[in-house]
C-alpha cells in the first residue's frame, strides 16, 4: 500500500479519532497517567468510517456558549476598533485625548502577561472552546505514538483563515491528551497587540527561528500555521486553499535543527469567519509588512464571533529528519515536496469522515 506520513491511500488504514468536546470536566483535574490512561480508553478506532460519520455537532448548554461567545466578541472585536482609533484619533481628538488613547493602547501592549499556561490547558472555558467548535483530533495508524516518542517535534498545520482556531485549540489539547510540551508559534507582533495577545496565556511563543530553535531544545514540540498571514488573503468558500507550494523556510528550518516535521490540517478554519479585502492587494501588502492582519472580517450575526463551525486537527506522522547544518536547495525541496505530498494525502483520507468531501485541497 503507498504510504505517506502514516496515511495510506487503501483501505485498510486504522483511523482514531479523539473528541475532545466529550472529555468529562473532572478528568481535565486528573494526575497525567491516569489521564492519558482516560484518553486512550475513549478515543474511537476502527477501519470504517463512514462519510460524515465524524460530522456531528457537540452539544453545548447555553450559558456556556454566550460565555465563549463574550469572550470571543472581546478579544476579536476589540482590536480592530483600537487600529481605526490610532488611524483617526489624530485627526479628530483632542491633543490631551489623541495622547490618552495611545498611551492606553501601549500600556495595554506591554503591560507583564502572568503565566497561566497550565490553568488553561485544563481549565473549565477550554473544555467549552472544544464543545462551542466541536473540536476533535484525527490520525491514522501509530501517529499520534509515534509523536508521543520521537525528539520534539515541529507540527505545520493550515489553512490560517481569519484565526487559526484548530491551531490554538491545539495547545492545550496536545499538553493535556497529546501528553507533550507544547507551545504555538505567532508572528511576533501579536504579543503587542491589545487583547489578541491574550493568546499567550495559552501559552505561546514567536515564530522567529531564534526562538523555536531555543523551544525545541528546551524540550518543548512547536506548532505553527505553515501558510503564515498570507494565507489570509487566498481563503475560498469552495475550496481548502493552502498557501504553501513555495514556502520552504520551514523545511530549512527542521534540516538546520535535525528536528521531525508533523504534517497536520485544521478542517474549518476557513469558515469561521467570512472576510473581504480590496482586490487590488493593498490590504494584502499592508498586512505583510505590518506582521498582522488588515482586513474586514465578520461571524455569527455580523459580528466578530466566530460561526459554532466543527473545527478539527488532521494530525500526520512525523516526518523524521536528518541534521545539516548547510542543508542544499535539493535536500530542502525534498522535505517540502514530501510535506506537501503528506499534507494532501491525509486531508484526502479524512476529509469524508469529517463531512467535508465536497471540498477539494488546493496547494498553492
Amino acid at each position: 500500500t503507498d504510504m505517506v506520513a502514516g496515511v495510506s491511500r487503501g483501505g485498510s488504514d486504522e483511523v482514531h479519532v479523539l473528541e475532545l468536546f466529550n472529555i468529562p470536566p473532572e478528568v481535565m483535574e486528573l494526575p497525567d497517567e491516569d489521564r492519558m490512561k482516560f484518553v486512550n480508553s475513549v478515543v474511537k478506532s476502527s477501519r470504517n468510517h463512514p462519510d460524515n460519520s465524524h460530522a456531528h455537532q457537540a452539544h453545548i448548554p447555553w450559558w456556556q456558549e454566550m460565555a465563549v461567545m463574550i469572550v470571543m466578541f472581546i478579544w476579536m472585536g476589540i482590536p480592530p476598533f483600537i487600529f481605526l482609533g490610532l488611524i483617526f484619533m489624530p485627526f479628530f481628538g483632542t491633543w490631551s485625548q489623541t495622547a490618552s488613547f495611545y498611551l492606553a493602547v501601549f500600556i495595554l501592549g506591554h503591560h507583564p502577561l502572568p503565566t497561566m499556561y497550565d490553568y488553561f490547558n485544563r481549565c473549565g472555558f477550554t473544555l467549552w472552546l472544544y464543545r462551542y467548535f466541536s473540536y476533535r483530533i484525527v490520525w491514522t495508524n501509530d501517529a499520534m505514538e509515534l509523536a508521543r516518542s520521537c525528539p520534539a517535534w515541529v507540527g505545520a498545520a493550515g489553512p490560517h483563515g481569519v484565526m487559526p482556531f484548530a491551531n490554538v485549540l491545539s495547545i492545550p489539547a496536545i499538553n493535556s491528551f497529546v501528553g507533550r510540551k507544547f507551545k504555538g508559534a505567532t508572528a511576533s507582533v501579536l504579543k503587542r497587540v491589545p487583547f489578541l495577545r491574550l493568546l499567550y496565556l495559552f501559552g505561546c511563543v514567536d515564530v522567529s527561528s531564534k526562538t523555536l530553535t531555543k523551544t525545541l531544545k528546551e524540550g518543548y514540540c512547536v506548532g505553527l500555521v505553515s501558510d503564515g498571514i498570507a494565507g489570509i488573503f487566498k481563503c475560498s468558500k469552495n475550496e481548502e486553499t493552502l498557501y504553501l507550494a513555495n514556502r520552504k523556510s520551514l523545511a530549512k528550518f527542521c534540516l538546520k535543527n535535525g528536528c521531525p516535521l508533523i504534517p497536520a490540517f485544521s478542517v474549518g478554519n476557513s469558515e469561521a469567519f467570512s472576510l473581504w479585502f480590496d482586490s487590488f492587494g493593498i490590504l494584502e501588502w499592508l498586512s505583510r509588512k505590518a506582521q498582522t492582519a488588515v482586513f474586514v472580517f465578520w461571524g455569527r450575526f455580523f459580528l466578530p464571533i466566530p460561526r459554532r463551525v466543527n473545527i478539527t486537527l488532521l494530525f500526520g506522522s512525523p516526518i523524521m529528519v536528518e541534521r545539516k547544518e548547510h542543508p542544499t536547495q535539493e535536500d530542502i525541496d525534498e522535505l517540502h515536496n514530501r510535506l506537501l505530498a503528506a499534507t494532501k494525502t491525509m486531508y484526502d483520507a479524512h476529509k469524508h469522515k469529517v463531512g467535508k468531501g465536497h471540498k477539494e485541497l488546493k496547494i498553492i
